[in-house]
């Protein structure tokens, strides 16, 4: 008993270290890296400002299932998650990417105990390890997009899903059930690609569950009742935007019509093609160096083999479960990555972001993969090479991407592509300069309004349009040049080029460049 407690002690010590780990990549210099704001961040930045004091977004709209964006939509608990911390804490970069960091730290968490409990204790501290400090883990939580979350919200609802069919008193296995159901109707607020993933892992689960009798009548209703109910106002929003109905506005609650309706973009029409692009993100990298550097990977080259062992495993595992009708956590992981791999055939373009849910799954069957070589040596000398060498490698990869990400990685990426910032306080400092003459952004309105603390009554967006205020011109036009105005550019660099040739000056001014003659 005595040994045992020792080494559970031994191993909380090691999940306190690995917490701190995961904690600190993810705030430190929180503020400045990514080096400016995401125009998705500024947008639900502008939005969350807005419901936190008067109660609407930017188009008006009372308190929205789904957020308007710059037309084409954006999921709400984000914003809403920044509109809470609003109303005690003043806004700014670190507050807009609190949620991040909080849904980041969540996926950590239930992402190791998955892993722990199911594969097992030693492999319970090598997953958290791997999800503390792979680079996917680190940039997604340092980013205040509303996609990232899915990966936190699913993490819980896949664990405490798991929970509620292991468990065998009654009251707890409904409890359970229901507060699964609530993780996963919570979910869709994260990211409308969880509106596909989840219907094809929750069909796959109950069909595979009445098959080896592991579920019931009550269980499912339990699970279905909160997850019917949060899904309702998202299901009439789908309605209203595939068949062209009126929105539904009141003071408490607005489902709205988009813009700029995407629901055309999901088909089996680029599935084939879509393959190639699927692998990639997967395993490697997408174009966006917010999502992922080359080097590294999205989880170190030294997974791809142990991911894709772990995997093959995996479907294994879960054919043999279903064939001998035996409750395995492992088919469900096998699910949920199906259901991504489907969602990830179905849409335009997978990349990195939109396939977020899948990877503390893919770190799950990376477990399983290195579990699987280690229990395939018989020597104790060729176990402890292995250990040695895997775990080297992995040291080596992640202090040189931690490393490398904490400080050159600004230098190497600015500008990156969508990112800008605020620039109220540069026009005020500048004011006296340039005087009535025109100014030229390079950042859409949402930085200006933002910027500013404008309410939407004052910035009216819905008036006015989004390509001026005054003489301030957003997402400044890089095909003409204005001689007499002065431009402000945050990533525009062959333009600045361009100006420069022209006989501009440059001044920089905060993280922009001002050039004007």
């Amino acid at each position: 008993m005595d040994k045992r407690r020792k080494l559970e002690g031994r191993e909380g010590v090691l999940y306190l270290i690995l917490f701190a780990l995961a904690l600190f990549v993810r705030v430190y210099k929180l503020g400045i890296l990514p080096y400016g704001l995401h125009v998705d961040e500024a947008g639900m930045a502008y939005d969350a400002w807005s419901l936190a004091n008067w109660g609407l977004d930017r188009y008006y709209k009372f308190y929205p299932v789904y957020f308007l964006n710059y037309g084409s939509g954006q999921s709400v608990l984000y914003g809403y998650c920044c509109a809470l911390l609003m109303k005690f804490f003043e806004p700014g970069m670190v507050l807009y990417r609190i949620p991040a960091v909080v849904f980041g730290m969540l996926t950590w968490l239930f992402g190791s105990l998955l892993i722990r409990e199911n594969i097992g204790r030693k492999e319970g501290l090598i997953g958290a390890a791997l999800l503390a400090v792979c680079p996917f883990f680190v940039l997604t939580s340092r980013m205040g997009l509303d996609c990232y979350l899915f990966s936190g919200a699913a993490a819980v609802s896949l664990y405490l899903l798991t929970r509620a069919i292991r468990a065998e008193k009654k009251s707890r296995v409904l409890l359970l059930y229901l507060l699964s159901g609530i993780s996963f109707g919570i979910c869709l607020y994260t990211y409308i690609l969880s509106w596909l993933v989840l219907p094809l892992f929750l069909a796959m689960t109950f069909l595979y569950l009445f098959w080896i009798h592991r579920t019931s009548l009550p269980k499912m209703i339990c699970l279905g009742i909160p997850l019917g109910i949060l899904a309702a106002p998202l299901l009439l929003m789908l309605a209203i935007n595939t068949f062209d109905l009126p929105e539904i506005a009141t003071a408490y609650i607005t489902i709205p019509k988009l813009l700029g309706y995407r629901g055309a973009e999901v088909s089996f029409r680029d599935a084939i093609n879509n393959i190639p692009s699927l692998v990639q993100a997967f395993f490697f990298y997408d174009d966006w160096r917010y999502n992922s550097v080359p080097t590294w990977f999205s989880m170190y080259p030294v997974s791809v083999p142990f991911a894709i062992a772990g995997m093959v495993q995996g479907g294994r595992e879960t054919l043999e479960a279903v064939r001998k009708k035996k409750w395995s956590v492992t088919a469900l992981a096998f699910f949920w990555l199906t259901a991504q791999i489907g969602m990830g055939l179905l849409i335009e373009l997978p990349n990195v972001n939109k396939m977020n849910g899948v990877y503390f799954i893919l770190v799950y069957f990376t477990v399983l993969g290195i579990k699987k070589c280690w229990n395939g040596l018989k020597s104790a000398k060729g176990k402890r090479i292995f250990a040695v060498c895997v775990g080297g490698l992995y040291v080596l990869f992640a202090a040189g991407f931690v490393k490398y990400y904490f400080t050159d990685y600004t230098e190497d990426t600015t500008p990156l592509s969508l990112f800008g910032d605020t620039y109220a306080d540069i026009l005020e400092e500048w004011a006296p300069v340039i005087g009535d003459k025109p100014v030229y952004v390079d950042c859409g309105y949402a930085y200006y309004a933002l910027g500013e603390g404008l309410s939407p009554m004052e910035f009216q967006l819905v008036e006015q349009g989004d390509k001026e205020r005054g003489q301030i011109h957003f997402d400044a036009d890089t095909s003409s040049i204005d001689e007499d105005g002065f431009y402000l550019l945050f990533r525009s660099e062959s333009f600045t080029e361009q100006l420069l040739e022209d006989g501009f000056k440059m001044e920089h001014a905060g993280k922009f460049k001002l050039l004007y003659k």
